[in-house]
């Protein structure tokens, strides 16, 4: 089992964080104010079934990993993961297909549609 907690505490510091492991764990949502991550390179929330919604990612302009796998209550991908330029692996294809039957609205920027599209064709 990972993390107890639904949600980082409020005194939660993580500016210098670069990999943040959460796998399995209760989290429900990892923050509500904008944390300036510019360190994460990897959050990996696998398993984590609790997870309604992901953290805005403009924050975290060096994330190069990002696991969703698994996160079956996933009910909102925050729109920033489409401008995340160093993101190598996105293992949230499952959750994120599920997302996406559900929108009906143009995306916000051409950039965040080639992203959509990308993880459509797969």
């Amino acid at each position: 089992m990972g993390c107890p907690l639904r949600s980082l505490p409020s005194n939660f510091q993580p500016e210098n964080l670069v990999i943040l492991l959460l796998s399995y764990s209760n989290i429900e949502q990892l923050w509500k104010e904008n944390i300036l991550l510019y360190k994460l390179k990897v959050l990996n929330l696998k398993g984590s079934e609790n997870l309604m919604k992901t953290p805005n990612f403009a924050t975290t302009p060096n994330l190069e990993i990002l696991v969703l796998e698994g996160c079956t209550r996933l009910a909102n991908v925050h729109p920033s993961v489409g401008v995340l330029k160093r993101l190598k692996v996105a293992q949230i294809l499952k959750a994120f297909q599920r997302l996406m039957a559900k929108w009906n609205e143009p995306c916000e920027s051409p950039k965040q549609h080639r992203w959509v599209q990308k993880f459509k064709n797969s």
